[in-house]
């Protein structure tokens, strides 16, 4: 069987700043769950659009993308922490797709 995400140790060695992605993503089988990942002061952000139990249509997507902008820029987390938490996301992404 292929592993289709990365492990919560994996994650966690990257010091992230924050974690977004599929609802399904977080759960104890997969990269952990939501509150694990707070009890690590990391927060995260699931997509609205990933959800399966509720009605899905485009007012989703513009929904995360608003909320996705509070996330990634809050008015107290400086601009280079910001640009950190990008790169690290997209390195991350990249070695997932080349560890499966």
């Amino acid at each position: 069987m292929i592993k289709k995400s990365v492990s919560q140790e994996t994650v966690l060695s990257y010091e992230p700043d924050a974690l977004m992605g599929r609802n399904m993503m977080f759960s104890e089988k997969s990269m952990g769950t939501i509150s694990a990942w707070n009890e690590n002061k990391i927060p995260v952000y699931t997509q609205k659009a990933s959800l399966s139990n509720v009605q899905q249509d485009l007012g989703n997507i513009v929904e995360d993308v608003k909320n996705l902008e509070q996330f990634l820029m809050p008015k107290t987390r400086p601009i280079n922490t910001q640009n950190n938490c990008k790169l690290k996301s997209m390195r991350l992404k990249s070695q997932s797709r080349n560890t499966g």
